[in-house]
């Protein structure tokens, strides 16, 4: 089959001219219907709640990762699981087998027995750099180090009683981050101050 020239093929298909006539026509008006999809695609896509992810979604390793969005959409998740007090949405953010979901789930714990709700918890970043990234065995890591502030935020008793929390200025941390494969998502491993 290598050996043989495309005329030699074409004739062994049978193909004729009004075939191959044919298929630039279906070739034209695939090109188009694509053109047609690749617009659609692009126009403004409203965002429902159903529609975000659950998960922060991994980057493929041949782009230069985000650091930044990663690090915000990590923040959001693990903000609401604080917020609505559920240690199965912190798994969203935190990997369940690492040091900070071990303090992490301590917080949570401690508001469900105080009957307390934590409202508008933001975190605001103002940078973040990567130190180093590596595998060990399957999991990948990247160091990162963030620059944030918190902004003040509000408790909420079980009797109502609402109580204002002052905001944190800026502060240094080592966020360290880890997947378990270049398909799974990014979780928080272990957070350190870096003063």
């Amino acid at each position: 089959m290598r050996g043989r020239t495309f005329q030699q093929r074409a004739t062994e298909l049978q193909i004729t001219e009004k075939v191959t006539r044919r298929s630039r026509l279906w070739a034209t008006a695939t090109g188009l219907l694509a053109t047609i999809g690749v617009g659609a695609w692009l126009a403004p896509v409203v965002m429902t709640e159903s529609s975000v992810p659950s998960s922060v979604p991994s980057v493929s390793t041949t782009h230069e990762i985000e650091w930044y969005e990663v690090v915000q959409v990590l923040d959001s998740l693990r903000n609401r699981a604080v917020e609505e007090r559920d240690l199965s949405a912190l798994q969203r953010a935190v990997h369940p087998s690492g040091p900070a979901f071990a303090a992490e789930s301590a917080v949570i714990n401690s508001l469900i027995e105080q009957d307390i709700r934590v409202r508008k918890l933001d975190f605001r970043l103002l940078s973040v750099t990567q130190r180093f990234r590596r595998w060990t065995g399957a999991r990948e890591y990247v160091d990162l180090e963030v620059v944030d502030q918190r902004s003040s935020y509000e408790q909420q008793d079980g009797s109502g009683a609402l109580f204002t929390v002052a905001p944190r200025e800026q502060q240094m941390w080592h966020l360290l981050l880890m997947r378990e494969s270049p398909q799974a998502p990014w979780r928080i491993w272990s957070v350190s101050s870096a003063a």
